[in-house]
């Protein structure tokens, strides 16, 4: 005796199927699109506060604007840095 097998049954509707796949997919891109501008926003106030800091930085005569060199980060007071590259040949 073979054991009994449960019919076929079509889905119902795939045009709900569709529906809720491209609802999901737009609604990820609307929000990729919001967290987007909310990062780029948040990076211009960041930089805007970074601007701020080195000009008062400057103000007080710690920074002096140049920030790297070679990959160095060069402080104030760090004159010979680049007499020393020139004696060896280096620019």
């Amino acid at each position: 005796m073979s054991a009994p097998t449960v019919p076929y049954v079509p889905i119902p509707s795939i045009g709900h199927e569709l529906g809720v796949l491209f609802g999901f997919a737009s609604s990820m891109v609307i929000v990729m699109t919001v967290y987007y501008f909310m990062w780029k926003a948040g990076q211009k106030r960041s930089a805007a506060k970074e601007a701020a800091r080195r000009e008062a930085l400057a103000q007080r005569g710690i920074y002096e604007g140049s920030d790297k060199v070679g990959g160095a980060t060069i402080m104030p007071g760090d004159e010979t840095r680049g007499e020393i590259s020139e004696k060896k040949g280096r620019a």
